[in-house]
């Protein structure tokens, strides 16, 4: 992953998939 991803758009991305997995009941972390 390049230097220059690390940033706002990354952030919103590791949201919407926390958000993704939380919400999955078949996911167990």
């Amino acid at each position: 992953m390049p230097i220059g991803s690390i940033g706002p758009t990354r952030g919103r991305c590791l949201a919407k998939l926390r958000a993704m997995l939380l919400a999955d009941p078949g996911w167990s972390g």
